[in-house]
């Protein structure tokens, strides 16, 4: 099979150099050479047409719930206690209430008169912890803050201004003491506790809620 081999070879380059112009006409093949070096990159070729649309997916699961009005009325009313409370002196905010006050002293009238212009009505604790916050506007010498309890003997001030009974109080020894005039006037002190008085012209701090 060698043999057979080469003599074919030789043949065919003895048909080379005695007829030129025969190459095509050769079949004699020589061993396959070695891999050449990779060419570089081609040119991007142009872009393809557009595809066709895909099949339609399932459905999403539902969104949150989106705010409603009524979400929106609880975050509106703390927005305008807040923005009623900046203007304010002295602030204390005891949960959803506002205690405000230019710490300016006067009568009773005179602060039912400067809460109501405004809007407002005279501070009134509901809790002890509206108590201790209420107590925090004292300074210097001044030791009182009048509060929206009813100034007449008839109420037995067991309730506010406007009539409603009193939720909470604080009392101090041997109070509600009854006034020798037909009207008392109800003041916080500095240890907390409510008092009465009969002088109502009494100059205490003017404080009012929101």
């Amino acid at each position: 099979m060698a043999m057979s081999r080469r003599l074919t070879l030789g043949l065919c380059v003895l048909s080379l150099l005695v007829l030129p112009g025969q190459m095509e006409k050769c079949e004699c093949q020589g061993p396959r050479g070695f891999p050449g070096a990779r060419g570089r990159p081609g040119l991007p070729g142009y872009p393809g047409r557009v595809g066709r649309d895909g099949v339609r997916g399932l459905p999403g699961p539902p969104g949150l719930a989106g705010a409603t009005d009524l979400d929106l009325e609880p975050l509106q009313e703390s927005s305008v206690k807040l923005q009623l409370a900046i203007n304010y002196d002295f602030t204390r905010r005891v949960d959803k209430k506002y205690f405000v006050s230019h710490k300016r002293p006067g009568s009773f009238d005179d602060a039912v008169q400067f809460c109501t212009k405004r809007g407002l009505v005279l501070a009134l604790p509901k809790n002890e912890e509206e108590n201790t916050a209420l107590t925090q506007v004292f300074e210097g010498a001044l030791k009182n803050a009048w509060l929206n309890v009813d100034n007449s003997k008839e109420g037995k001030f067991q309730v506010d201004l406007k009539g409603h009974p009193l939720t909470f109080s604080k009392w101090g020894d041997g109070e509600p003491k009854v006034p020798n005039g037909d009207k008392g006037c109800t003041m916080l002190t500095e240890s907390g506790a409510w008092q009465v008085t009969y002088d109502c012209s009494f100059n205490a701090y003017i404080v009012c809620e929101i």
